[in-house]
């Protein structure tokens, strides 16, 4: 089938599961008629890199002693450190990159993309093009950035894409282009490497472009810049879905098999954002707003991933990431009941804020029935000074309990901690080291 659109997820990410922001925008330009085709460059990229005898880790063992998996996860990090020194400067983790040109310096950015003895995903991107893509000829080609060690890859990418299918019309995104957009506007040579950069949320700037330049569409531009004329528009709050018209993630190109967990890991979203605005913290920014997802048709599309898998691969998915950045404590009461209700055999994990509405022994035991296994706590500090500079707005006072009822229910807690706020004294880290 040749695409309207391809949509890459470039190298490095986990490889451990797919990322979820290229099903959503498959999912919403199906909706509108386009043809998307995801290309996860990603795990293409950790399977050629690390060769055909990559260990793989079953769930079994992994229940039997769940230790392995961090034996496992190091076996992995050596393989990758072994095959990177085929290259200048290079050190490939499974979450990680360093190269010997800066990620974070645009011209150092110019300088990787043409370094052959230092940059693997020259002739990666090349012959990945030349034999999977060989067939397409894109109108439009996607390609987010979402996390930092991804920029020289995706414009490594940018730059093979130019030379090989010079009239598809690039187009850049993700939180990484949202937040450095000005910068790489401002730079003399960056721009030539895409031709609009797609900000805050993904579908509804993807699709103007796609009605811009498939059916020459003169429609004004929302959160996109025109790197070809200098049009733009970006205002967060505009372009922003409803709830309930945020799309189900499409998975259809997705082939599970290939990712390195011992499971199918399948990322999901209950709601988009985050309300909280910390001091620390850019993520509210990264996103237009928050939105909390109806619980009943997040359950059902738990349901048709659990269909797909076991039509697909013969194997029913059973292990949800929440892919957000703070979940509601109603939502997932909320879906924990619906899970319950309809007896899905179903097990997850998110991210929440210690909010008072986990302080509740029935809460978490409500939880844990409905699937959930591992929470990842935002605890930052212990010190309530430290969390009023913040702007937290969670107490410690009830960080206690939550974190006991977890536990005591079943539920793993995984709590993110803040070192060196600005005010923050040595004794308050030596308590912060005792409390944990």
């Amino acid at each position: 089938m040749i695409s309207d659109s391809l949509i890459f997820n470039p190298p490095i990410s986990s490889p451990l599961h797919p990322q979820l922001n290229l099903p959503l925008l498959k999912a919403f330009l199906g909706e509108k008629g386009y043809k998307a085709r995801i290309v996860d460059s990603n795990i293409d990229f950790f399977h050629e890199f690390l060769g055909e005898d990559i260990p793989r880790l079953d769930i079994e063992t992994c229940y039997e002693n769940p230790l392995s998996i961090l034996d496992y996860y190091n076996d992995l990090e050596d393989r990758l450190a072994t095959a990177s020194k085929r290259y200048a400067g290079l050190n490939v983790g499974l979450r990680s990159l360093s190269m010997r040109h800066s990620r974070i310096s645009l011209d150092e950015v110019l300088l990787a993309i043409t370094d052959i003895e230092g940059n693997p995903f020259i002739s990666f991107f090349d012959r990945l093009i030349k034999t999977k893509l060989q067939d397409e000829k894109p109108k439009i080609v996607g390609i987010a950035i979402t996390f930092q060690d991804q920029i020289i890859p995706g414009f490594t990418l940018a730059n093979i894409i130019r030379n090989t299918w010079s009239d598809a019309i690039i187009v850049m995104g993700g939180q990484i282009i949202t937040r450095c957009w000005e910068t790489i506007v401002d730079h003399p040579e960056l721009p030539l490497y895409a031709d609009y950069l797609a900000l805050w949320d993904g579908e509804i700037p993807f699709l103007q472009v796609h009605e811009r330049e498939m059916k020459g569409v003169d429609a004004e531009l929302t959160n996109l810049i025109d790197l070809r004329n200098g049009k733009r528009n970006a205002n967060r709050l505009d372009a922003v879905l409803p709830s309930p018209q945020l799309p189900k993630g499409d998975f259809s190109d997705i082939d599970f098999s290939k990712y390195l967990f011992p499971e199918f890991l399948v990322p999901m979203q209950t709601t988009r954002g985050c309300y909280a605005k910390c001091a620390f913290c850019a993520i509210p920014f990264g996103s237009n707003k928050y939105r909390v997802r109806d619980a009943k048709m997040v359950a059902d599309e738990i349901e048709e991933i659990q269909e797909h898998t076991l039509r697909e691969f013969g194997h029913k998915a059973t292990l949800f990431k929440f892919m957000e950045d703070t979940s509601s404590p109603s939502m997932l009461l909320s879906l924990s009941e619906e899970i319950v209700k309809r007896g899905l055999d179903v097990k997850w994990e998110t991210f929440a804020r210690l909010e008072k509405a986990f302080a509740s022994k029935e809460v978490m035991d409500q939880l844990f029935a409905g699937g959930c296994r591992k929470i990842h706590w935002g605890l930052e500090t212990n010190d309530p000074y430290i969390l009023g500079d913040m702007n937290k707005k969670t107490d410690i006072s009830y960080t206690d309990p939550i974190l006991r009822y977890a536990g005591e229910a079943g539920i793993l807690n995984f709590c993110f901690v803040l070192v060196g706020f600005p005010g923050e004294t040595d004794e308050m880290r030596t308590k912060l080291r005792e409390y944990i």
